[in-house]
């Protein structure tokens, strides 16, 4: 599996703003070719803030890859804008599939706008749009909320593999599905199938 090192490091230090962490995680991405928000870019920040005693949730993982990418392809009077807010600020355009520019024209106002003004602009935005998404955008959407079922269904299966768990009902039909993913590497041409879909 691949090891996020940078990303580790910054997990233990870093555990406040997060800006540190989130820079790591991209960093630690383009360095070994990964898409910044696949799958096993996500798996492998898991797994350097899991090995620093640092937990998070598979969805706060998948946020974290989200506002990496994003802070990634921002440009650095852009990061300064951001720097001047909390990640989850910036998570919530970044979700939403703005652009940096975009969120930067909101967040350089002179004044300070709070998480729940950005929510409100963000919500707004989704409203007041003339375009219904296109099918593509659809299926993004949908590939996006797949690959993190795909990362915590993996997440578990390595949960119940490291506590030896005897899983009943429909945990013991999960950890089978995996399995036979396992045993047939449908996880692995499903992960670089995603992969190639987000980069």
């Amino acid at each position: 599996m691949t090891k996020f090192t940078r990303t580790a490091k910054a997990a233990e230090k870093d555990r406040t703003s997060k800006w540190d962490l989130i820079a790591a995680i991209a960093e630690d991405a383009v360095e070994n070719g990964l898409p910044i928000v696949g799958l096993e870019s996500r798996t492998a920040t898991f797994a350097a803030c899991e090995a620093v005693g640092v937990e998070y949730a598979s969805n706060t993982i998948r946020d974290l890859c989200l506002v990496a990418k994003f802070d990634h392809e921002s440009t650095p009077e852009q990061r300064q804008v951001w720097r001047r807010y909390g990640w989850t600020i910036v998570r919530e355009p970044a979700v939403a599939g703005w652009t940096p520019e975009a969120t930067a024209e909101v967040l350089s106002a002179e004044q300070r706008l709070t998480q729940r003004d950005v929510k409100a602009l963000v919500g707004v935005s989704r409203v007041n749009s003339t375009d219904a998404p296109s099918f593509d955008e659809r299926v993004s959407a949908w590939v996006v909320r797949f690959q993190a079922v795909m990362t915590e269904g993996a997440e578990l299966v390595m949960e119940a593999d490291r506590d030896v768990v005897v899983p009943g009902g429909h945990a013991a039909l999960m950890l089978a599905i995996f399995a036979k993913f396992r045993e047939d590497q449908i996880d692995v041409e499903l992960q670089n199938m995603l992969s190639e879909a987000t980069s």
